[in-house]
Formats: structure tokens, C-alpha cells, sequence
């Protein structure tokens, strides 16, 4: 059996086609014209045609990509898990941004516990966004202590050591003006009660380490 198409159901189904290709090369053609890359975000899109936008940005059903669901461990005590998820979120989201991704989703997954978030990229294969998303970031707090051995670097004789003052012991950071006169910019930063009590140990310390100012014990980096 063989299926014919009347002349009028073909005449709408190319031209459907013809404007369908019509419609989505539109933004191909706008970056070729001014030289942007083929993908990612470039400003000026969607290009418009009498004040129809022409391009479409696909999303992860039709360019295909990548959908993950993250879940989350781990949690700091004593701190609101829907404020750590946020957090997360704002984290990947600053990723997905970096990688020029349109139409992707960062959004926290449904269920009450705060501890799931789905991540959909569009064009992009699951090898590359697990290699981005799935790189962990760690602040951590050194003091000096003596090592002979050490040859080179920015104090010879000393290596940094880590502290326990860690990342989920802040509170809030943000960055000010120097509150002490100077022009430049610093970070100010409050760490709850247990970060409190490391933090004045360690420059308590510092501060006793030795009679002469600038000695590698005196500083906390």
C-alpha cells in the first residue's frame, strides 16, 4: 500500500518545512553574518523579522544533552538545608553559565528534603557535564610551621599546614571596602561559634609567635 499526499497537503507540509528551516537558521545565520560561534550564548539573539523573533533555542528534547539528578550529602549541622541547596544551585548554575549553554535548567528536584537538584544541558554529552559539574571546591585555613626541607616558595624553611577552620564554619562573606582607611577592597567574613573559637586560637597564636613582626608564624593564609 502506498500513501499519496494530495496537492494541498503537500503544498502545507513544505511549506511548513520552508519555514521551519526558515525559523531556525535564522540565528545560524545572524552568527555567521557577524562572526560569533555556532554555539553558546551571543548577544543579539533571537534576530527578529518585522518583529517576529525567528530563532528558536532548543531545548534538551530536541538538541538532546545531558539530564542529571544530583544528590546531595553531607549536609553542615545546625545550617538550613533548603539555604545549603540554594547555595549548590547558585554554585552549579555560575558553571553552567561558564560553558555557554542555552536553554539549561538548575533547579532544585522535587521531594521535602532539600537534598536533590536536576541540572539539564542541552547539546551538551554527559562526559563533559560531570567533568564540570562534578569539580569540588574546598576553602581551607593554613598557618606556617618550620620544615627544613622546604628550599623554596614564599617562606623557606616552612610549609602552610591545614587548620580545622573549614568553608561550612562561615557564616556570611562579602567583599567592602577597607573598614580601616585604606582604598582597596578586602573580604569581610563571620563564622558561626565553633569557627569563632578556632579562628581567635589561630591568631592568637599568630600574634604570639615571635617578637619580630612578619615572621612565617604570624601569618594565617
Amino acid at each position: 500500500m502506498q500513501l499519496v499526499l494530495s496537492w494541498p497537503v503537500r503544498i502545507i507540509v513544505v511549506g511548513l518545512l520552508l519555514f521551519s528551516l526558515f525559523v531556525d537558521g535564522a540565528g545560524y545565520v545572524y552568527r555567521v553574518v557577524n562572526h560569533y560561534p555556532m554555539t553558546g550564548s551571543v548577544p543579539g539573539l533571537p534576530p527578529n523579522f518585522g518583529g517576529w523573533q525567528l530563532y528558536v533555542h532548543k531545548g534538551l528534547d530536541l538538541s538532546g544533552g545531558t539530564d542529571l539528578k544530583l544528590q546531595m550529602s553531607g549536609f553542615p549541622p545546625g545550617q538550613d538545608r533548603q539555604s545549603v541547596q540554594q547555595r549548590e544551585i547558585d554554585i552549579i548554575q555560575r558553571r553552567v553559565n561558564a560553558l555557554g549553554v542555552s536553554e539549561s535548567v538548575v533547579q532544585a528536584a522535587n521531594g521535602g528534603n532539600h537534598d536533590r537538584i536536576e541540572v539539564q544541558l542541552p547539546g551538551v554529552p554527559a562526559a563533559k557535564a560531570q567533568q564540570v559539574l562534578g569539580r569540588t571546591g574546598k576553602l581551607v585555613t593554613t598557618t606556617w610551621v618550620a620544615d627544613p626541607a622546604v628550599t623554596n616558595g614564599p617562606y623557606q624553611g616552612y610549609r602552610p599546614q591545614i587548620s580545622s577552620l573549614s568553608s561550612d564554619m562561615l557564616s556570611s562573606a562579602f567583599a567592602e571596602i577597607d573598614p580601616n582607611g585604606g582604598t582597596g577592597w578586602v573580604v569581610a567574613f563571620n563564622l558561626n561559634s565553633a569557627g569563632a573559637n578556632i579562628f581567635g586560637n589561630l591568631s592568637t597564636t599568630a600574634y604570639n609567635a615571635c617578637q619580630q613582626q612578619g615572621c612565617p608564624q604570624q601569618h594565617v593564609t
